[in-house]
């Protein structure tokens, strides 16, 4: 009777050890389904709302190139600034990094022609509301529901927004926002020395 006994708990017991590791495999199973699909959907998703840079040779950018994403960043800081370092980033991105210069050349072509229909001369000869109209119907900021329609069709305007309108605006952020913030000049830049290349400052005497 006890040897009965005992062989019914041995399988008692193996039988709870088998529904118990079932058990860990039934919940264990549609969690790790779970993530590989939330992990596809989310691969899926960048790859049409991020897209990265073409593949294509760097070299020098054309004038007119030059002078589209000047002005564009003249109207996306929205203050004066000294666009000499912008220039030097954009030159330097497009000489030595693939697929910048591709970009650049993309971006001005596509401005010149939304002018061209909005006001039948160039990007930079447009009015800077004419300028800011095309820049804001050209590289628009959408949502995610909207960034993923758009990049269904087209994924240009991410490309744009991206890799010009966004590293214009962190550049900014990185240098020119600091002086407007009171500093001499922007962390990295010498300071003080360039004083004494200036004339002095004549005081303004009180009346």
């Amino acid at each position: 009777m006890s040897s009965r006994a005992a062989i019914s708990r041995r399988r008692f017991l193996g039988l709870v050890g088998v529904v118990a590791i079932a058990s860990i495999v039934a919940a264990w199973l549609p969690t790790q389904w779970a993530r590989r699909l939330v992990a596809r959907a989310r691969d899926w998703y960048r790859a049409r709302t991020d897209p990265e840079l073409p593949r294509t040779a760097p070299g020098p950018l054309s004038p007119r190139t030059l002078e589209v994403v000047q002005t564009t960043t003249a109207r996306l800081v929205d203050t004066p600034v000294e666009l000499s370092h912008y220039t030097r980033y954009f030159e330097w991105r497009a000489e030595n990094l693939p697929g910048y210069r591709e970009v650049y050349e993309r971006f001005a072509q596509t401005l010149d022609a939304a002018a061209k229909r909005a006001a039948h001369v160039g990007f930079v000869e447009c009015p800077p509301a004419v300028q800011l109209r095309v820049l804001e119907n050209t590289v628009p900021t959408p949502g995610p529901v909207g960034a993923l329609i758009g990049g269904m069709f087209d994924r240009t305007p991410q490309l744009f927004h991206k890799y010009v309108v966004r590293e214009i605006l962190a550049l900014f952020v990185r240098t020119d926002a600091w002086v407007l913030l009171g500093y001499e000049a922007w962390p990295g830049k010498p300071r003080g020395l360039e004083r004494y290349t200036r004339p002095p400052e004549t005081p303004v005497k009180a009346s």
